[in-house]
């Protein structure tokens, strides 16, 4: 009897467990959800699942990689030969040419004699204009301090008209045949130039030659140089080409005689021919 008690009990205590363990699987299951159509049919439903956990995952930044350096090499500059006009260099040889105008010499310090009287005499020549040619050796630069040295030679200028002024008369000589003389020039100038212009100025010594055939052979005429001056303007157009504008005075003494008809003599003393000259000079 007892042992029929016992094995029922734990017939029971068996079943029991059983259906507790059916129970707690069903809850575990999750809820069965019928969805619902468009239409409002209703559709088979699907278990589902049981939702799966949020992992965030945090990456870190993805740094760019670094660009590359980008190496910039020193542009090469070619050396160019470049060609230095002529009024950027300094030492240059120039042959010219020349013409004058308004060419008048004077004479403050004559002195006129006529038999035993002699006087104080001013005289004044006015002369044909000359052309001429010129040689020069200088060196200049811009913004800066140079030099010329040159020679220039003349053509032949005839004495057109004298005046010879005493105190108390005035004698005034046309010439038909005139006069003759020509003049050979060493010049040097300090000059200062700017970009392209320049002023030359300086100091000049003549050498006249006068022609003994234009005058009367009963006529004695001896003409001497001396010291003179000129200043003026130059431009440089190019590396070949100059021109220069020059306000000109060359020395001169002379002494004038004669021997038959009225006697005088004339001591022109120092004097000065000047002129304007317009030069043309090319540069090698």
């Amino acid at each position: 009897m007892m042992k029929n008690q016992i094995l029922s009990l734990i017939f029971t205590t068996l079943v029991v467990t059983q259906v507790c363990a059916s129970v707690q699987a069903q809850e575990s299951t999750p809820a069965y959800v019928e969805p619902k159509s468009p239409a409002g049919n209703a559709t088979p439903a699907e278990p589902m699942s049981p939702e799966a956990p949020h992992i965030i995952v945090v990456e870190p930044p993805i740094e760019a990689p670094p660009a590359p350096a980008i190496v910039v090499e020193p542009a090469v500059q070619e050396e160019k030969e470049e060609r230095v006009p002529a009024f950027r260099r300094r030492h240059r040889f120039l042959l010219g040419a020349f013409a004058t105008t308004g060419a008048t010499a004077q004479f403050d310090d004559a002195t006129y004699t006529v038999g035993s009287v002699r006087e104080s005499a001013e005289i004044e020549f006015t002369t044909e204009n000359v052309f001429g040619l010129t040689a020069e050796i200088r060196s200049q630069a811009p913004h800066a301090w140079g030099y010329q040295v040159g020679i220039a030679i003349e053509s032949q200028r005839g004495i057109k008209e004298s005046k010879l002024k005493t105190k108390n008369d005035t004698i005034r000589t046309t010439y038909n045949d005139k006069p003759k003389f020509r003049s050979t020039l060493l010049y040097a100038n300090l000059v200062y130039q700017w970009e392209r212009f320049y002023i030359p100025f300086g100091f000049n010594f003549s050498f006249p030659n006068f022609d003994d055939e234009s005058i009367p052979t009963s006529t004695y005429f001896k003409i001497r140089g001396g010291a003179g001056a000129q200043f003026g303007l130059g431009y440089a157009f190019s590396d070949v080409l100059h021109a220069e504008i020059l306000f000109h005075s060359m020395g001169l003494s002379a002494v004038e005689s004669t021997n038959t008809g009225t006697l005088y003599e004339i001591d022109y003393s120092n004097g000065s021919l000047s002129d304007t000259r317009f030069i043309i000079k090319f540069a090698f």
